[in-house]
């Protein structure tokens, strides 16, 4: 059980919260945390969109490994580059983004009651401002690599 007020672990037995000092009755706090234990909340049924945007551009980063590898072409590493860069300034985007989103989430998270919601916005938060910088890490290896497959293929 959990206290309607501020979401602190109760027993049943309690009368009393121990943490914010709410009466507690044991009729009626059943169902409250029940209904609270439900999603009630819609701030914390936000799904994390960050984790799939995330996957989604290491796969794209992959394949143009595999390309940049399997062509040893200049000029096909000529377009990764490019597409290096777009992708590095699209993560630039996505970290300024990230970083509001994210530190809305956390803030937004305080304010919820329940503890498993305030978790789990508190989660979507800092996925929010660590999955860019991830992204711009891949990006930046990926380049090196891309960098290193080019100066192997240059005529001696």
């Amino acid at each position: 059980m959990f206290c309607p007020n501020c979401g602190n672990r109760i027993t049943p037995a309690d009368k009393f919260c121990v943490k914010c000092g709410t009466a507690i009755s044991n009729s009626s706090s059943q169902p409250q945390t029940q209904n609270a234990m439900a999603g009630s909340n819609p701030l914390a049924r936000r799904k994390n969109y960050s984790v799939s945007v995330l996957l989604a551009f290491l796969i794209m980063e992959f394949l143009l490994i595999i390309l940049v590898v399997a062509a040893h072409d200049p000029l096909v590493i000529t377009v990764v580059n490019i597409i290096l860069g777009l992708f590095f300034m699209g993560a630039i985007l996505w970290l300024l983004l990230g970083m509001v989103l994210g530190v809305i989430r956390i803030v937004e998270a305080n304010k919820i009651k329940q503890p498993e919601d305030r978790s789990r916005l508190k989660t979507i938060g800092t996925w929010h401002i660590i999955s860019p910088f991830i992204f711009i890490f891949s990006i930046i290896l990926i380049y090196v690599i891309v960098q290193v497959v080019y100066r192997t293929t240059l005529p001696n």
